[in-house]
């Protein structure tokens, strides 16, 4: 499990050069309509990232369906091993706490 935070900018800059790299990676986003799009590269050797490679392109798309309900579709590319999407759906992720 990873105890750390990501930090995802949203004011419209361009990724880090490729010879920065943390174990997180370098997350940019933007907003596609009510879609909240999450792009990130730059993943280091040492990341264990959600199996993360340095060569790893992530993409993920976060959606409210409803007001219980939050969607997340992730797509990972990595150059050699995988090439896939996953779609999940977390009601309880997305439910108020108070």
């Amino acid at each position: 499990m990873i105890h750390s935070a990501r930090i995802v900018a949203l004011n419209g800059r361009p990724h880090a050069p490729a010879h920065i790299r943390s174990l997180t990676g370098d997350s940019i986003g933007h907003w596609e309509g009510d879609t909240l799009v999450v792009d990130t590269t730059n993943f280091s050797q040492e990341a264990g990232f959600r199996g993360a490679s340095k060569d790893m392109h992530l993409v993920e798309r976060f959606s409210r369906v409803d007001a219980d309900t939050l969607t997340l579709r992730v797509h990972r590319r990595r150059s050699a091993d995988l090439d896939g999407e996953v779609e999940r759906v977390d009601p309880d992720d997305a439910r108020p706490t108070s």
